[in-house]
């Protein structure tokens, strides 16, 4: 089984698609499901579909974990490079090394500190508190490799979203099995009324859909609603309310 590539857990914001849902389209939801939603229960399913639409965008966008692993390695190499550079001087160099430094002390208006040239102490401080700062991020980072943001993961709670606000209202939620093949020309109430709602989110949003749905893509979209509820309780039930680790954008470049 691939290992999906490990992302950030923040990204930079992207534009937000906006979600029109038409009387027409609530009446082919309603009709695919078999049941009639009534204006809360709609307003329930459009506030959670418009924050997997808010959650969407930043999944794709978060960058690989790897580039700020090594941003911190390049970072660490380069504080290690300074202290060498400053404290690592040639013998047949030192005269010119205490002139530059001489100067480089009265630029900066730095004085003698513990015995040292200011400018030595200010690099030797710096040395002291930016390496392990490094260590410290880059033992962060491996640990938090499962936690960024994946692939498919804004779906899944998505459906987890529409499951709990359907099962509230007591309304059908189950759906069929891959064994239950005799059967897949018909979906689950569920399953259709998933694929129905995916019809008005943008394509590359939408996950297991066939516009012309057959056995195969009703076995495949129960298939991956199956697979988003497999987890524990409390993380079956949760619906976030924003997108928590999404860097806010400045102007407009870039969930």
């Amino acid at each position: 089984m691939s290992r999906t590539t490990p992302k950030l857990p923040i990204a930079r914001g992207s534009a937000v698609p906006t979600l029109h849902i038409t009387d027409d389209d609530w009446k082919r939801i309603e009709s695919a499901y078999g049941h009639e939603l009534g204006d809360a229960l709609r307003q329930d399913v459009l506030e959670v579909t418009e924050k997997y639409l808010e959650w969407a965008g930043p999944e794709v966008t978060a960058q690989a974990l790897a580039g700020a692993v090594s941003r911190a390695q390049d970072i660490r190499k380069a504080i290690l490079q300074l202290h060498r550079m400053v404290f690592g001087v040639k013998k047949e160099l030192r005269d010119a090394d205490a002139y530059v430094r001489s100067l480089l002390r009265n630029h900066l208006s730095l004085s003698m500190r513990n015995g040292r040239c200011g400018f030595q102490q200010s690099v030797l401080d710096l040395y002291k508190s930016v390496l392990p700062a490094c260590d410290a991020a880059l033992r962060k980072l491996e640990a938090e490799a499962d936690q960024g943001f994946r692939s498919g993961d804004a779906w899944k709670i998505w459906v987890r979203g529409l499951t709990k606000v359907l099962d509230k209202a007591g309304l059908p939620v189950s759906v069929r099995k891959d064994s239950d093949k005799s059967k897949a020309d018909e979906p689950s109430p569920f399953a259709a009324l998933v694929r129905e709602l995916q019809a008005c989110l943008p394509e590359s949003l939408r996950r297991s859909y066939a516009p012309r749905p057959d056995a195969q893509s009703n076995i495949a979209l129960s298939s991956a609603i199956a697979l988003a509820r497999h987890r524990g309780t409390k993380a079956a039930e949760t619906v976030p309310n924003k997108p928590r680790r999404t860097l806010p954008r400045k102007s407009k470049p870039a969930p």
